[in-house]
């Protein structure tokens, strides 16, 4: 088995990050908290890694008010999932902004094998009518080459949320690290 210190710090060994993983880590983050809940179907998610760790968070939007699940994993600490309010008002604008980003080009495609969370921003942007309707878009953002518009999303996505200087890069951009 192969160490790679990109995927998730140092704490795994060997593994690498598929949309498949990102889909049920994501459902795993989400479990127990919405299943108490009426959802209105949008759902907006990030994945990273940085140099505090790898990061999982998912808002969703339910009837009455929006809600945060987050996991982190680090390399020295147990995995810290978290369920959280979210600011309804803020999930709308959020959700609003995202509409008007240019992600067609960041688009995931069946073809991409492994997602580098440590080099990309995985957004998962999501709508339906019910948990199992549930449609979502995924995105495969290069950090470095992320426009102020959407870094700006991403901050705001999880402002609060991650430890003071997460999202963040865990290579230099200088390092040639990114797609």
């Amino acid at each position: 088995m192969q160490f790679r210190s990109d995927i998730f710090g140092s704490c795994l060994f060997g593994v690498r990050i598929t949309m498949k993983r990102v889909f049920f880590l994501l459902l795993f983050v989400f479990t127990g908290h919405a299943l108490a809940e009426t959802i209105d179907g949008r759902t907006l998610g990030l994945t990273t890694q940085d140099k505090n760790g790898f990061h999982m968070v998912l808002v969703v939007a339910s009837a009455k008010a929006a809600s945060s699940s987050v996991l982190s994993v680090t390399s020295d600490k147990p995995a810290r999932k978290i369920h959280a309010n979210y600011p309804r008002e803020r999930f709308e604008k959020l959700w609003s902004s995202v509409n008007t980003l240019d992600l067609s080009p960041y688009k995931l495609s069946k073809e991409t094998k492994d997602l580098g969370p440590a080099d990309n921003y995985i957004v998962t942007v999501g709508f339906g009518g019910r948990m199992d309707d549930l449609v979502s878009m995924t995105y495969l953002i290069p950090k470095c080459k992320a426009s102020p518009e959407i870094q700006a999303f991403v901050n705001k996505l999880v402002a609060g949320l991650l430890p003071v200087g997460s999202p963040g890069l865990l290579h230099s951009c200088a390092a040639g690290k990114q797609s």
